[in-house]
């Protein structure tokens, strides 16, 4: 799968993230990538919502998801284990959810 690809500073530290913006990339998220040290993935939603989920089954990374809401604040972030099977959500409304390396 393509994915376009652009460069976001995180705690001081430049990433390149994959962009998540289709139902399939999102489904399919980092499950089955290897990725290094500098890059992951942003997930670009058409809108803000409460409840959004993400497995971890197929991922065989530590990754720390963080979830923004449309005015760029973070408003959760959690750690996700390789191939975890308890789904990580975010009760806040969120568009948009991160992914790198923890």
């Amino acid at each position: 799968m393509k994915y376009k690809k652009i460069k976001q500073k995180i705690k001081g530290k430049i990433y390149i993230l994959y962009v998540a913006d289709t139902p399939k990339k999102q489904i399919q998220g980092l499950s089955n990538m290897d990725i290094s040290k500098k890059e992951g993935m942003i997930f670009i939603y058409p809108d803000e919502q409460p409840d959004r989920l993400f497995t971890m089954a197929k991922t065989k990374h530590k990754l720390r998801l963080i979830f923004i809401d449309e005015k760029e604040n973070i408003v959760h972030q959690e750690i996700g284990y390789p191939y975890q099977k308890k789904s990580i959500t975010c009760k806040k409304p969120s568009k948009y959810v991160i992914e790198i390396l923890s």
